[in-house]
């Protein structure tokens, strides 16, 4: 099973998804993450291996320090208006950005199934 991530907006990208130390552990485990986009329910899958190395120290977000029970901010994904089917996994202050190609689906009614769009 997947761990799931509903977007937010956030200008001047399209979606945002926040990653903590929680959500890594757990899509270490589980193998993936599936990001939906919370306004089309579109949604994609990324496979841990293509986003495991990329959570690296410098890329972590300076954002939510302070919210962060370890003291360290969380992992930024996000996708651009201009680079729909990718996610960029943000540069942090130290690093370049990443980024992940991905399919964006279309949840099928049919028992879960996902359909190309």
């Amino acid at each position: 099973m997947s761990i799931v991530k509903s977007s937010r907006r956030y200008e001047p990208f399209v979606y945002w998804w926040d990653v903590s130390d929680t959500s890594k552990e757990k899509i270490k485990k589980d193998g993936t993450l599936l990001l939906v986009q919370k306004d089309t329910l579109l949604r994609a899958t990324i496979k841990a291996a293509d986003l495991l190395p990329l959570l690296t120290e410098a890329r972590r977000t300076s954002r939510s320090q302070r919210q962060s029970k370890t003291g360290k901010g969380n992992w930024g994904l996000k996708v651009h208006r201009a680079r729909p089917n990718e996610i960029e996994v943000e540069s942090g202050e130290k690093d370049k950005p990443a980024f992940i190609r991905v399919k964006w689906c279309k949840a099928s009614r049919d028992r879960g199934r996902r359909s190309e769009r």
